[in-house]
């Protein structure tokens, strides 16, 4: 499994998900008032998780989804996501984090080569949130609690049960899918919040830290996003700004990073 380079160790969710011959985990989570974040992490794993209980913002790859009670989310293995809650309700949802050797990732038949390899490298994009009006919505519904009704029974022949109610989840996302993740003009209209606020603070005492924090990085993976889109044109020691790209370069407290 190829780790994207833009992923820093340090974010990395250094948690065992399931055994090492069935590796899938079910969590529950919960956001309220006194802890109401979940903070930017990646993993090795992808996740299927429905809504149970309130509503959040989820940030997969720096786009954000609004998702409340019903929705259904897919994030697939190796991006950045987060989690946040939107109102002063309470939140919860239902979890189940997987690694894709248990559908077969790693064998070499048909479905890892033209399906599941492409879904790791993220060749091919599926739909991250699923809403009530989706068309694959009720199917997914469907498999979702027959997934969640044989992880708790357990009865016997359950992992055979699981593992096909998995792929037919990927079959249904599939058929919404898109044979590219995202283009590099998409990569940089994701900065378009950071962008935006330079604009409007352009007069401002301005740190990476905060810029950073408009898109729930550390200090280090913003600067590294942003070197890889705009890379430096000679600012040197300028301390005046031309543009809001030429404003995070004078901030940048890394550059011996790049």
């Amino acid at each position: 499994m190829k780790t994207p380079h833009s992923l820093i160790p340090e974010q990395k969710e250094n948690i065992k998900h399931g055994e090492v011959y069935f590796p899938i985990q079910k969590y529950i989570t919960k956001l309220t008032k006194e802890a109401p974040v979940i903070t930017m992490h990646w993993h090795e794993e992808a996740e299927l998780t429905l809504i149970t209980k309130g509503s959040c913002v989820y940030q997969i790859d720096l786009v954000e989804y609004e998702a409340s009670t019903g929705d259904i989310l897919f994030i697939p293995p190796l991006l950045l996501h987060s989690i946040i809650l939107k109102s002063s309700q309470d939140f919860c949802s239902e979890t189940y984090v997987f690694h894709m050797n248990l559908l077969g990732g790693n064998t070499a038949d048909i479905c890892s080569t033209r399906y599941l390899t492409p879904m790791v490298n993220h060749e091919l994009s599926l739909p991250c949130l699923i809403t009530a009006d989706h068309p694959a919505y009720d199917s997914l519904c469907k498999s979702f609690a027959q997934l969640a009704s044989l992880y708790d029974t357990r009865m016997f022949g359950y992992e055979l049960a699981i593992k096909s109610y998995l792929l037919q989840t990927l079959f249904l996302l599939l058929q919404y899918s898109s044979t590219r993740f995202s283009t590099e003009s998409d990569s940089s209209d994701k900065l378009k919040i950071v962008l935006d606020h330079i604009d409007l603070h352009y007069a401002e005492a301005l740190s990476v830290s905060e810029l950073a924090k408009l898109c729930y990085f550390s200090e280090y993976h913003f600067m590294r996003f942003f070197k890889k889109r705009y890379p430096d044109k000679g600012m040197g020691e300028q301390h005046f700004c031309r543009s809001p790209v030429d404003c995070i370069w004078r901030v940048c407290p890394f550059p011996h990073f790049f």
